[in-house]
């Protein structure tokens, strides 16, 4: 779906800069951001007794791979 994009971003290192600072800037507000987001939506029904299937620590890791050069390279 974004295939174009991607490969436009992985090989524009002024825009990989760009995004750099804005990963940057959201893992510094890591805690904050989750904090924000309303319990619900943290289940997968509305009485809240099914968790949704969604690993907070596995999606804070996969992020956090943007300091590292392979997170840009998707050829």
């Amino acid at each position: 779906m974004f295939a174009a994009q991607t490969y436009q971003l992985s090989g524009d290192f002024f825009r990989r800069d760009e995004y750099h600072k804005r990963f940057s800037i959201a893992f510094n507000e890591w805690t904050h951001i989750l904090s924000e987001i309303p319990e619900a939506w943290w289940f997968v029904d509305d009485e809240q007794t099914v968790p949704v299937n969604f690993s907070k620590q596995a999606v804070y890791e996969l992020l956090k791979g943007f300091e590292s050069d392979d997170f840009w390279s998707w050829k």
